[in-house]
């Protein structure tokens, strides 16, 4: 079939193409799938569209048009075989669905499809999927296509039955499929050729003996690796910890963008805009973030951060906090502290001014404000009667 396309037509056909062939663009296949969504109902205002395609070993439907609800009543339809194909629980249409590879259809319509199903002597009524899936999901009047990587497919319905700009036949659709196949396709090939590149990428940080995290460019956590999470196990306060994890990240992309990442695999040690400090009951972090290699993810902007450990703390409630470096082995002298009407909190803030902990550090000890610590710091040393941090330890030194 001859396709005949207004200027503006052929414009936003392009811009079509130009999204499927742009994968790489996007953090994710939703976001990719989004935009892609986007410029077809662009294309054929009024229409909708759902893409098929696998995360891990179960189909996922994308789509911005279609109520939750009605996904989930199409996943509860569908799964996948031992060669990566969707199979759909209803006998009429996965019988099409062998019938549709065995011809190697790329690109089809609901009204060729009934015409398949006759031939193989199925009724329209057979066709659970359309009437208990599609139809209701508002993919009613659909045309297809579908592509292929490694054995895995993705598949894309595009309902053009609600188009009320221009008036489309299902001929128009199908040859318009056709025309935008190779775009998909490759597509297709460069998202899944990224997710197995990624996928390498986290198998190797699993091996390394770093606490990494990883945050993607969209800022969503992607992985942690076994260092991390065996680093976190025995840490009670380990959401905080990942939270000021996730704040280096975004301290990072703040300061310098996701437009000039670094050719980095591993974090340096160089102090960066990304670097925090976090103390816990139990021990004092070192946080640094620094963008991974765009050249070993295939996207630029990934963060990741990095956890050391660098010291441990008795906590401040449950025994004395011994700052061994400053005041040996015995603890703080809380009999004295408490004579010069130290409060429990300031006894604590003394604590860890004992390990010489700068302000934002004891605010996150505390869980308070930096100006909170600020504050309790300064009560302090009023009570010790010295003017200047560094005389804090050697204050308590003399009341030991």
């Amino acid at each position: 079939m001859t396709l005949h396309l207004s200027g503006d037509v052929a414009r936003r056909l392009g811009h079509t193409a130009e999204a499927m062939l742009s994968p790489l663009r996007w953090p994710t296949l939703d976001a990719w799938w989004r935009e892609v969504e986007s410029r077809m109902q662009g294309l054929v205002p009024g229409s909708n569209a759902m893409l098929t395609a696998f995360d891990g070993e179960r189909p996922r439907h994308l789509s911005n048009g279609i109520d939750d609800a009605w996904i989930r009543q199409l996943s509860a339809f569908t799964t996948v075989n031992a060669d990566g194909h969707m199979t759909i629980q209803c006998r009429a249409t996965d019988a099409w669905l062998r019938h549709r590879r065995a011809t190697r259809q790329a690109v089809w319509g609901e009204a060729t499809n009934f015409r398949d199903l006759a031939t193989m002597g199925f009724g329209l009524s057979d066709a659970l999927w359309y009437h208990d899936g599609l139809v209701p999901a508002g993919l009613k009047g659909y045309v297809c296509m579908t592509t292929e990587v490694e054995a895995r497919e993705a598949v894309l319905c595009w309902s053009i039955e609600r188009g009320d700009r221009w008036s489309m036949q299902q001929t128009e659709g199908m040859a318009l499929l056709q025309v935008l196949h190779p775009a998909m396709q490759a597509g297709h090939h460069a998202f899944a050729s990224l997710a197995a590149r990624q996928a390498a990428v986290v198998s190797t940080l699993d091996g390394v003996p770093d606490a990494l995290l990883v945050i993607g460019p969209d800022g969503r956590e992607r992985h942690r690796n076994r260092a991390l999470v065996q680093q976190l196990a025995g840490e009670p306060e380990r959401e905080r910890v990942l939270e000021t994890m996730r704040a280096a990240a975004r301290a990072l992309t703040d300061a310098q963008g996701a437009a000039s990442p670094t050719m980095l695999l591993l974090p340096t040690s160089r102090a960066a805009a990304g670097e925090r400090r976090v103390v816990t009951a139990h021990a004092r972090y070192a946080v640094r973030a620094t963008y991974g290699s765009e050249a070993l993810w295939g996207i630029a902007g990934v963060v990741l951060v990095s956890l050391e450990r660098e010291a441990v703390v008795a906590s401040p409630v449950d025994a004395p906090l011994v700052a061994a470096q400053d005041l040996g082995a015995g603890a703080l002298p809380l009999a004295a502290l408490a004579a010069l009407g130290f409060t429990t909190r300031e006894t604590e803030v003394a604590q860890l001014l004992a390990r010489r902990l700068s302000n934002a550090e004891l605010a996150a000890a505390l869980g308070v404000s930096v100006h909170t610590a600020r504050h309790h710091t300064e009560r302090v040393m009023q009570k010790l009667g010295v003017q200047k941090r560094r005389d804090v330890v050697s204050a308590l030194l003399m009341r030991r």
